[in-house]
């Protein structure tokens, strides 16, 4: 009985042809977002200082600033490459 199932999915992988890219390109998706998103996490972290008593200095400091937007320039992508982890392993759902 496995070897139905198994003949079953050789057939499908072959009338789809590009089964294993999907996987492949889900899996890229989650490491780019996994990167990109702890990157904007860690500037954000090293920009701003742990004492909340500090507040203005690190505000007025531009390099500081730049790291921040820098992280809020991330976050879109890191946001972009999430729904492409989320979408991908889906597209080939409801092709038999």
């Amino acid at each position: 009985m496995s070897d139905v199932f198994q003949g079953e999915a050789m057939e499908r992988a072959a009338v789809v042809g590009h089964a294993p890219r999907t996987p492949r390109a889900a899996a890229i998706a989650g490491i780019l977002f996994a990167l990109l998103l702890t990157a904007a996490l860690v500037l954000v972290r090293v920009a701003v200082p742990a004492d909340s008593g500090d507040t203005g200095a690190w505000l007025t400091d531009p390099s500081r600033r730049r790291l921040v937007a820098l992280a809020l320039h991330l976050v879109p992508f890191a946001g972009i490459a999430l729904l492409w982890f989320i979408w991908s392993p889906g597209v080939n759902e409801g092709k038999s």
